[in-house]
């Protein structure tokens, strides 16, 4: 939200931060999370401008304290060479202001994947129970953080998140009967990844690998 991107000294998002592929890992950690997720605008769509500290006051004395509070606020990141921006410049203003402009490319891929895990969130029914014995979490120590969500009727989702920089192998720990669909590999071609091998379906006790910086979602639904 705004307190993670405005109040930054340079107000620089994630999208400038990480690469496309951990972008991508963390709006899935966020939106498929048991909790509320809060996105910033623009966050949707990967949007590359920042989003500074800016005011507009009319009372020349409050004007320069602002100034001087932020400028004291990150006086240590200055000694690396950076300027506090103005908080009172229309500059400021002007170059923290959203892009409308994007119709392809990766910030069309973005607004695609976030629509895609929004719709999961609302559809799906292993997401739907809120309750903390409906969902649990596990790291196996390589990377790959899992989640495994589901509901009285035996629908299971997996979201497996490898933040590690190498592949990583995850084994289902579930009954060999059950099979679970691939619903989204963030590294596939569909969502300008690098590319996927995953199958569409494993059974409940198989292996797969998670590609670095991906995230995979599979699900068995009851019939």
């Amino acid at each position: 939200n705004h307190d993670q991107v405005g109040n930054r000294m340079m107000g620089d998002r994630l999208t400038t931060l990480v690469g496309f592929e951990t972008l991508k890992l963390s709006a899935a950690a966020a939106l498929l999370s048991p909790y509320v997720p809060m996105l910033f605008m623009g966050e949707e769509y990967a949007e590359e401008k920042p989003f500074q500290y800016f005011v507009s006051h009319t009372d020349p004395d409050l004007v320069e304290a602002v100034r001087q509070g932020r400028k004291q606020e990150f006086a240590y990141f200055q000694k690396e060479g950076l300027e506090t921006p103005d908080p009172q410049s229309e500059k400021t203003l002007a170059d923290s202001s959203l892009s409308w402009d994007w119709q392809e490319g990766r910030h069309l891929t973005m607004f695609r994947f976030y629509k895609m895990l929004i719709k999961l969130r609302k559809t799906h029914p292993a997401l739907q129970k809120k309750g903390r014995k409906y969902c649990q979490f596990s790291a196996d120590g390589y990377g790959i953080i899992s989640m495994r969500r589901h509901d009285d009727a035996q629908n299971i989702l997996y979201m497996l998140m490898n933040f590690g920089n190498e592949s990583a192998d995850y084994t289902l720990n579930e009954d060999q009967s059950l099979t679970f669909s691939l619903l989204v590999d963030s590294a596939s071609e569909e969502w300008q990844g690098p590319g996927s091998e995953l199958s569409s379906v494993y059974q409940g006790n198989q292996s797969l690998t998670v590609q670095p910086k991906a995230v995979v979602i599979l699900a068995a639904e009851k019939s």
